[in-house]
């Protein structure tokens, strides 16, 4: 078992257990055989009870065998600090462009109004580089995607896994934004279907709230709180490749084309 601060660690060669004082919704297992880079958290997947319960007990054994406890002068684990990073629009990527983004099997293609856009058919994806400039943590933030689906079911765009993160897809026709914090899942879905026409949609995480919107019409529920911690992975558009935000979703790629994605940190002015 490992101190550190306001948490402690049990490591067994195949897996790792990390827990945070009076904060037992944080629990975190990683099993570093399947997953050695530790970006899902197996501490709610029932499938892996019984390897938590052995690592906790395990954890007990060792912490009353080191009359280990965490020092009084320690304060109670709480969510990181917010980090001062620029509000506004950190993110602009018109996808008729080149625009320094890694595509596979998505080629540029005749859009809308003689604009261009990248072309998914189930088998692309775009992987936008890691930048300061796009963490998401603790922040309000809101997405804009303006595309044309042609299939019922696929990832727009996805950021971060099970834990930490978000996505937007189609499910069904309709699209849904859906956000994860710290295991805590949150989802908002449309009341139209989008399939088949040129839509803007825009997606909002805000203190208490988080929206979708399709083009002007508005879907609202509560949100009980801010991504706490930046997600563990990048950015993706058409896919959500690694740990993914909706397991469900994840399995399915974008059949479409997609013009343009904006993110916008900090709350967005009325317009």
């Amino acid at each position: 078992m490992r101190p550190s601060s306001s948490t402690a660690r049990s490591r067994r060669p195949t897996h790792k257990l990390l827990r945070y004082a009076d904060q037992p919704d944080w629990t975190e297992v990683f099993d570093l055989v399947a997953d050695p880079y530790e970006t899902k958290n197996l501490a709610k997947d029932p499938t892996q009870a019984e390897t938590r319960k052995k690592l906790e007990t395990e954890h007990e054994r060792l912490a009353t065998s080191l009359n280990y406890r965490i020092p009084a002068s320690v304060p109670k684990a709480t969510a990181p600090p917010p980090v001062a990073l620029k509000t506004g629009w950190v993110f602009d990527c018109d996808l008729g462009k080149d625009a320094g983004n890694e595509v596979r099997n998505a080629p540029i293609v005749e859009g809308r109004d003689k604009a261009k856009a990248r072309q998914f058919s189930g088998e692309g994806v775009i992987e936008v580089p890691r930048t300061e400039g796009l963490r998401c943590a603790d922040t309000a933030f809101t997405i804009e995607v303006t595309l044309k689906v042609e299939s019922k079911d696929g990832v727009i765009l996805a950021h971060g896994g099970a834990t930490n993160g978000f996505a937007l897809f189609v499910k069904g026709g309709v699209p849904v934004f859906a956000v994860n914090a710290m295991n805590k899942p949150t989802s908002v879905t449309a009341k139209e279907g989008i399939v088949d026409r040129w839509v803007k949609l825009t997606a909002t995480v805000a203190e208490g709230k988080l929206s979708l919107a399709v083009d002007e019409a508005v879907t609202e529920t509560k949100l009980s709180g801010l991504i706490p911690r930046e997600p563990n992975d990048g950015i993706q558009i058409g896919a959500d490749l690694k740990s993914p935000v909706d397991a469900d979703a994840a399995r399915t790629r974008l059949t479409g084309k997609i013009e343009r994605v904006r993110i916008h940190r900090g709350v967005l002015p009325p317009r």
